[in-house]
């Protein structure tokens, strides 16, 4: 395994991570917890020293999972682990918006039991895809909450998830997020700013786009110039 600096967090991150939707129970109900936390045993055990996780992903199956594998195999201290607040999950695979103070309170410290931990590596202010959410977020008590959390050293770094290259531009350059979970792959690259999701998983797409979108290339090239890290979402269209 091959590691990097991880932009201007200063932690060195295994160039392949584990995400943990499919753990955490889409397309793995039929196995056992066992199994669950034996695959990201072994993930730690080939060297994978970052895992993305949510209280959203299965109403927090996948972060228990997680706390159990790092606390059975007694990896925590050399694990980089982020999860993520800003949405509630309801249930049914859908996501509800919800950013409301006492629903965030909720969220962090459910993650802390969840994951059988007394601090978070990476919390990443999640599914931000709107320029007018953005705009909001920055005078909030949810940003209020999160800085005071990075004060305390509960989150020990500061992200964001977003699909949308503007939003993630925007947040590179805030100056407080250090990194950016971002959908990247070579069909999304072609496609335009949205703030609608959907757009990334059309039945058809525009037969004249060609190379990389501009809004797009000038996020990496502002998180390279600004030391912001990026990881990889839907790097095979999924989650």
């Amino acid at each position: 395994m091959r590691y990097k600096e991880f932009g201007k967090t200063g932690m060195k991150v295994s160039e392949m991570a584990l995400g943990t939707w499919g753990i955490g129970g889409a397309g793995w109900d039929d196995n056992p917890e066992e199994t669950r936390i034996d695959a990201i045993c072994a993930a730690v055990e080939n060297g994978v020293n970052f895992i993305d996780t949510p209280p959203a992903y299965n109403a927090g199956a996948a972060e228990c999972l997680v706390g159990k594998a790092l606390k059975q195999s007694g990896t925590r201290q050399r694990v980089i682990v982020a999860t993520k607040c800003g949405n509630f999950y309801m249930g049914n695979g859908t996501y509800v918006r919800d950013g409301h103070y006492d629903k965030i309170i909720q969220q962090c410290d459910d993650s802390l039991k969840n994951l059988q931990t007394d601090y978070i590596d990476l919390g990443m202010i999640h599914y931000v895809d709107s320029e007018e959410e953005w705009e909001k977020i920055q005078h909030s008590d949810y940003l209020d909450y999160v800085m005071e959390l990075k004060r305390s050293g509960t989150i020990r770094h500061i992200g964001l998830s977003s699909h949308n290259p503007k939003v993630a531009r925007k947040a590179a350059l805030s100056g407080y997020v250090e990194m950016i979970l971002f959908s990247i792959n070579p069909a999304f690259d072609m496609l335009p700013a949205s703030e609608n999701i959907d757009t990334l998983f059309a039945d058809s797409y525009d037969a004249s786009l060609r190379g990389i979108d501009a809004d797009r290339a000038l996020l990496y090239r502002t998180c390279e110039q600004n030391d912001v890290g990026i990881t990889v979402m839907k790097g095979f269209a999924g989650g």
